[in-house]
């Protein structure tokens, strides 16, 4: 492997060589995140593209940004030069370049780990690394993971701008530069809020009583909202002054610099909360604090200017999944990493009960219970046809990067090796299984499935007797056709996986950065995604 450590090598120093790096740490980094802000102004409301499309985007721009903020991070200059806010070409341009090649850097990041694993075979030939064996997998499960809903369930509440757009105008003020000034206050904070948080809660789903080690999830959660409402005030003031013809569409205001002890004053007062408690949660959501080595914006979206000032985005925040991104971070942390584990535990209880619930509404029957050497985690059973479903449920982080998915896929591998024994203490007639648990005979029908919330593995570790499935697109499909034998079906026969060149197709795409190219793959889907994977 010491080739590819070199060549490795040679792609991290040339994807480093941006002049971005040259600045001063807080120039550079308000650079880049205001440029990201500019993209999304674009994406949103300039040239407004579809749903599906900009959930693409999205998921693209902040796992992209990440890379170029890793290297700021790191190799920047870290001096007290004033923070230019205005609009400077030469570094838009900068910003522009590095972010493009960024796309490209982002898919060598999946293919080093693969090749490392020998999930992949490679040539070398005069630049151009060569990994071609991707196009011979069964990518239908991978395709189910990337384009199916994650939990296949959509909030049905959206934020309309129009209901605080005035409030919020009344407490703005146009700079001589075409920048803007919000001028915060408890009362239009407090509208913020409550608006916001109306929309968000309803997207929660772990109890805010969760402790790890400094805070529970609930504090975290209201600290988090009450940064993404402010910043929504922000968003929707910028989007209301680029329509009436402000120019540079206030760029130089898209981002909240706010000084730290400003921002831990502000918190307290609106939260209720602590100093210190905000200043733990503060810490937690710094990029690079609490000991991570490779830090993500995804999980820490709060940018230290490292000259006494934060830099926040409104792009990141209120493209942020709460929930998974602070289980990501806690999962990263050596102190946290035990008592997350605990809670796992604890969620996949709740995930039962959430699944009976809905069952029971539809009309069948559950069952759970130990047998031994396992559970049986639900069992959905129509006794008047004689059909028993058993799930063994998973919930975990789903994998955000390559270097996860090997644990995640151990899970995975876990739920299989328990669904079969099931299937064998069926076929056995298991007097335990039948009679004390299900309290079924053995001329039911009976299947063993997984159920997980978000992620159901790759090719490489799926069985032919144990079908795997996201356990909300299981239940919706459940609740549209009313009938436990055709989800029967819907399983054995795996038409809950979408189909290539009809659902989705794969795009080659040529990626290159610094002398090094390499052809890799992305998914296109060509229905929409309610559609895929036999939702209609």
């Amino acid at each position: 492997m010491i080739q590819i450590d070199e060549i490795e090598n040679e792609i991290d120093e040339a994807f480093a060589r941006n002049g971005l790096v040259n600045l001063a740490c807080p120039q550079a980094m308000w650079t880049l995140l205001s440029f990201l802000e500019d993209l999304n102004l674009k994406n949103t409301v300039i040239h407004p593209i579809s749903v599906d499309q900009l959930q693409e985007s999205t998921d693209m721009l902040i796992n992209c940004v990440t890379h170029p903020l890793r290297v700021i991070y790191q190799k920047s200059k870290e001096v007290l030069t004033p923070l230019k806010k205005e609009l400077i070409d030469e570094h838009y341009e900068l910003a522009y370049e590095w972010l493009n090649v960024a796309k490209h850097y982002n898919q060598y990041c999946s293919i080093f780990p693969l090749l490392r694993r020998e999930k992949l075979t490679f040539s070398i030939d005069d630049g151009t690394l060569n990994v071609d064996s991707w196009r011979f997998g069964d990518k239908k499960y991978e395709a189910y993971n990337r384009i199916f809903r994650k939990k296949g369930i959509r909030s049905g509440k959206y934020l309309d701008p129009n209901e605080i757009v005035s409030t919020l105008m009344r407490a703005v003020t146009i700079g001589k530069n075409n920048d803007f000034e919000f001028h915060l206050n408890p009362k239009i904070a407090k509208s913020l809020i409550d608006t916001f948080s109306e929309y968000s809660n309803d997207r929660y789903d772990l109890p805010d009583s969760w402790t790890g080690k400094y805070f529970t999830f609930g504090e975290y959660k209201k600290i988090f909202t009450l940064l993404q409402a402010l910043l929504y005030g922000r968003y929707v003031i910028r989007v209301k002054l680029a329509s009436e013809g402000l120019i540079g569409c206030g760029y130089t205001s898209s981002i909240w610099v706010v000084s730290k002890k400003e921002l831990i004053n502000r918190l307290a007062r609106y939260s209720g909360f602590d100093t210190e408690l905000i200043k733990k949660i503060i810490e937690y959501l710094t990029f690079g604090e609490v000991g991570i080595c490779h830090p993500d914006v995804a999980t820490q979206p709060l940018i230290d200017l490292r000259n006494g000032f934060y830099a926040l985005s409104p792009f990141l925040f209120m493209n942020s999944n709460v929930e998974r991104n602070l289980c990501a971070l806690l999962n990263q942390i050596g102190e946290e990493k035990e008592i997350y584990s605990r809670l796992t535990n604890q969620k996949e209880e709740i995930l039962r009960r959430e699944v009976e619930q809905k069952v029971k509404a539809l009309g069948y029957d559950t069952k759970h219970g130990e047998i031994g050497v396992t559970d049986v985690d639900i069992a959905i059973i129509d006794h008047d046809e004689k059909i028993c479903v058993c799930i063994e449920l998973k919930w975990f982080i789903e994998p955000a990067e390559i270097r996860e998915i090997n644990d995640r896929s151990k899970e995975i591998e876990k739920g299989i090796r328990q669904a079969k024994i099931l299937l064998k203490k069926f076929r056995d007639g298991d007097n335990q299984l039948l009679d004390q648990v299900l309290k079924i005979s053995k001329d039911y029908t009976f299947v063993a499935a997984v159920g997980s919330v978000n992620w159901i593995g790759h090719s490489e570790i799926q069985d032919l007797e144990i079908p795997i499935v996201k356990i909300n697109h299981l239940l919706d499909k459940l609740n549209q056709l009313g009938s436990l034998e055709l989800i029967v079906e819907w399983l054995r026969n795996r038409q809950y996986l979408p189909i290539p060149s009809v659902d989705y197709e794969i795009k080659p795409i040529n990626i290159s950065v610094g002398k090094w190219s390499s052809t890799w793959y992305a998914f296109l889907p060509l229905q929409t995604i309610e559609s895929i994977g036999g939702t209609k």
